[in-house]
């Protein structure tokens, strides 16, 4: 099977949703609500924000998408956190205020980002298409945006009971640095941060 890494597009929409709720089936419906899938349609095809078309790169064949990795170096993440929020806020309304105690509190747990840092925050691949080095494709893209932003590592947050996904980064060459955990709801997310060292 030929693959071949893009830069994602507007048009990408619909399977960057599936592909975003696969990577965080449990925990993005628990932090945005209902309308999450509506929410990260509209950010995706919106510039200037962390779920942007912008920064995702997609693997496909035959014009199928197989996979997505959404990722972005530090320089951007302190303007991006501002435009995010006021985005979500727009499609989000009233509901984005409720919840911005609970953005502030996750904002601390994942997507912290030290400065020489390139952040991975979603990869996913569909089911059908894992084992076929379309994941492995997609790390050696995020390295290769990572080196050309000058970064010195990379950065990734997992949830601790993703099993498969902990045992591929380690693959790749993340270690885990430490365990964060967040209440949402009555449910508890706890995340390894896991970092790769490109020097």
């Amino acid at each position: 099977m030929k693959i071949f890494v893009r830069n994602a597009k507007t048009s990408d929409a619909e399977d960057f949703v599936r592909l975003i709720c696969l990577s965080a089936p449990s925990f993005f419906p628990a932090l945005y609500g209902r309308n999450m899938k509506s929410i990260m349609q509209n950010l995706f095809k919106e510039k200037n924000n962390l779920f942007s078309y912008q920064y995702t790169q997609v693997v496909e064949t035959s014009n199928k998408v197989l996979g997505i990795i959404l990722n972005y170096n530090w320089h951007i993440k302190p303007k991006m956190d501002l435009t995010t929020g006021m985005k979500m806020l727009k499609y989000m309304h009233i509901n984005f205020v409720k919840k911005i105690p609970v953005f502030l509190k996750t904002r601390d747990v994942v997507g912290f980002l030290p400065k020489g840092s390139y952040y991975i925050s979603n990869v996913a691949v569909y089911p059908e298409y894992r084992g076929r080095g379309v994941g492995k494709k997609l790390f050696f893209e995020a390295e290769k945006n990572a080196r050309k932003a000058g970064a010195d590592m990379i950065a990734l947050d997992v949830e601790t009971d993703n099993f498969k996904a902990i045992a591929i980064y380690k693959k790749n060459g993340f270690v885990i640095e430490k365990e964060n955990s967040v209440q949402l709801k009555k449910q508890l997310f706890s995340f390894y941060r896991m970092y790769k060292d490109i020097r």
